[in-house]
This record gives structure tokens, sequence and C-alpha cells, in this order.
């Protein structure tokens, strides 16, 4: 319910065009010039939507980077012998990291599309949203194999070691997601 509460906070608060959001100037520089005041008005109301929720996408982007490094704590130490005790806390960590990055994920796909004003070229958000297949990719594997595990009742080290190294590759790639969109290029 806390989490709920902060989420909600956070979209209320949010300016609608945060400090790392480009101004109106120049997020207007693709409109023709004959574009008439209904389109401009139609297209700032859908800038300022997209950019709160992207700020929303942001803070759910890094809960869920802190999920996902607990869940590695958790089991890295449930692999060392501590599994009856730090079980819970590997299944709370899941369950943080999936409705987090879902959420995340879902406004990334809902919020209205930016203009594209530099098709020419390769940006952070480029980048970022190429990164995603990435971690698409390890977040399934992973879960994959954490459920392969969890069903067969087994402690096949092979298969252990593979979601282990999915896992931390994963936790990297969120956490490179997270880092590229703090460049500039």
């Amino acid at each position: 319910m806390k989490v709920i509460a902060w989420l909600l906070a956070c979209w209320l608060f949010l300016p609608a065009t945060p400090a790392w959001a480009a101004d109106e100037d120049e997020m207007r520089q693709w409109l023709p010039e004959t574009a008439n005041p209904a389109e401009v008005k139609r297209l700032d109301d859908q800038t300022r939507l997209r950019s709160k929720e992207m700020g929303i996408h942001q803070a759910l982007g890094l809960a869920t980077l802190v999920a996902l490094g607990g869940m590695a704590v958790t089991g890295q130490l449930m692999r060392d012998g501590n599994e009856v005790i730090l079980k819970p806390w590997h299944r709370g960590f899941l369950a943080a990291t999936l409705v987090t990055y879902l959420t995340a994920g879902t406004l990334s796909l809902v919020a209205p599309k930016p203009p594209e004003a530099h098709k020419d070229r390769l940006d952070t958000t480029a980048v970022h949203r190429n990164m995603a297949w990435l971690h698409v990719a390890g977040m399934t594997s992973t879960l994959a194999t954490g459920l392969l595990m969890q069903w067969s009742q087994s402690h096949d080290m092979n298969l252990m070691d593979t979601h282990t190294v999915l896992g931390y590759a994963t936790f990297g790639v969120v956490g490179a997601s997270a880092l590229v969109m703090t460049l500039e290029f």
C-alpha cells in the first residue's frame, strides 16, 4: 500500500515537463510552420502526458533495479546455504520486480509516441529502447530457469549456475539501461 501511495505522490507532484525533457521550442522545431493551433495544443498535451508517464516509468525502473539487487543478494545467499530462511525474501523481491518491471514496460508501450525529431542520429532514448530487448530476454530466461528449479525440486548445479549468471547479467543490463539515460550523445 505504501508503494502505491508513493507512486501516486510521484505522479501528482512530478512537473508536467521535467528538467531532463526538451524545452517547448526544441520540441516544436519539427512542426511545420503551417500547423494549426489545435494541432499544436494537441501535441503539447501529448508531450506533457508523455513526460509525466516517462517520469513514472523512470521511478519504476529504478525500483525494479533495487528489487533485482535484492533478488541477487538473497539468491546468492540462498546458494550459500541459507535457502530456508531467505526463500520468502527472494520470492518477495521477485514479486516486487515483476510488478514494477511490468508496470514500467506497460507505461513505455502505452505512452504517446515521441516526435521523431532526431531520426538521423543515435540518441540515448534509442539506445535505451534497444536495450529493452536484452533485459526482456534476461528477465524471461531468468524467470524460466527459476521456475524450472522450483518445479523440479532439484538442486541441479548447472541449472542453478545458469539461473545465477542470467540473473546477474539481467541486473547489469537493467542498470546499464538506466545509466544510459543519464548520458548525452
